[in-house]
């Protein structure tokens, strides 16, 4: 499971910063130098604090930590249980952008130090909104800019809701899970402006991870995995809109690599999966000429980059 989540991770992180990526970056900050500027963020804080709205902090606060969790692990767990690509594929890019948020938060307060609001409370008669202490953990990475509850929250439901475009509930799941999130922070530890920043940020990451998996899955559902070819040395059993399949076939076809390829959809080659690796899980690889066999797109690439050095 971590494999799977932790896969690709460097390489999407460089595309958060791509130039047509950059403007998202951009957004997020000169809005915060206006809301800051015209005193929004302090106008905010004076009108948003109060008791009757604690249980909106309370349901972010804890909801921000312990959801972007579970969403991952359960739809990986589904989705191997019901030997299902899209779930997999679906954990996959979940996974991706809540981690790839929070490395990208904590890189930004690391940078900017900027002074959270007082947690629940209206007390201070001082506005401290304008308060950056920028440098290098000068006010460490747990408060500060972007939101990182927002960025985490809106770039897995921009994943979740990308990965499951025709879902209904998805869609208003997501958008209730955002709002809360959103509004539990602006109203408890975070200033207006911090919120929206890391919506943003969240929004274009969402984006970046989902259009990866999905473009593994358009890589594969163009090869004809149906066609067998001839060469019995390699035996690949796949799964049609499987992207660790695609990623296997890819990494073939770019250094002239063949497989024998067997399709889950074909009668009798689920069972033959199961009595050959014991599960049901694609792709499955096999050398018949080393006897070697392996589950795992990852492995399989590295198998096959050391075998054909």
């Amino acid at each position: 499971m971590f494999r799977v989540f932790l896969q690709d991770i460097p390489a999407l992180f460089l595309r958060c910063w791509e130039k047509r990526n950059l403007l998202w970056h951009l957004v997020a900050a000169v809005s915060t130098y206006g809301l800051v500027s015209f005193g929004f963020d302090w106008w905010y804080f004076e009108h948003t604090r109060n008791t009757f709205l604690h249980p909106i902090v309370y349901a972010a606060g804890i909801g921000g930590f312990f959801v972007p969790v579970l969403i991952p692990v359960g739809l990986f767990i589904y989705g191997e249980l019901r030997a299902s690509a899209e779930y997999t594929a679906a954990a996959a890019a979940t996974a991706k952008a809540v981690i790839l948020a929070s490395i990208i938060a904590i890189i930004y307060k690391a940078l900017t130090g900027r002074i959270q609001p007082e947690f629940l409370t209206n007390t201070s008669l001082v506005d401290i909104s304008r308060s950056f202490n920028f440098g290098f953990l000068e006010h460490g990475v747990f408060w500060g800019w972007p939101s990182s509850h927002t960025a985490v929250a809106v770039a897995l439901c921009v994943a979740l809701m990308l990965s499951f475009p025709e879902s209904r509930l998805v869609k208003y799941a997501s958008a209730l899970y955002m709002l809360v999130i959103a509004v539990g922070a602006s109203i408890g530890f975070h200033w207006f402006s911090d919120v929206l920043a890391g919506a943003l940020i969240g929004m274009m990451i969402g984006i970046v991870t989902s259009t990866h998996m999905r473009k593994d899955d358009v890589e594969f559902k163009d090869m004809d995995i149906k066609d067998t070819i001839s060469l019995p040395k390699y035996i690949l059993y796949v799964k049609t809109g499987c992207p660790y399949c695609a990623r296997v076939l890819s990494y073939a076809e770019k250094n002239g690599i063949t497989f024998e390829l067997r399709n889950r959809d074909d009668v009798g080659v689920v069972d033959e999966l199961i009595a050959r690796g014991g599960k049901r899980q694609f792709p499955y690889f096999v050398d018949s000429e080393k006897g070697i066999e392996m589950y795992e797109s990852e492995d399989i690439v590295e198998y096959l980059t050391k075998r054909h050095a």
